[in-house]
């Protein structure tokens, strides 16, 4: 089992796909950047919550 596909429940109680293999849209206001649901691109650490919304990469 791997991190290229799942899904979560968000505490607003909607079930997104996630993972590195699920292209997205950053989720920061005002942010278009093409990101995927994957782990590294995560804000906090548990996916779903509020402090787990999907933001860019920075290197």
């Amino acid at each position: 089992m791997g991190y290229a596909y799942y899904t979560v429940t968000r505490a607003d109680g909607i079930e997104i796909e996630a993972g590195y293999g699920v292209e997205a849209t950053c989720e920061q206001g005002g942010c278009t950047t093409r990101i995927d649901r994957g782990q590294a691109h995560l804000c906090g650490s548990t996916p779903g919550t509020p402090r787990g919304r999907l933001r860019p990469l920075l290197l």
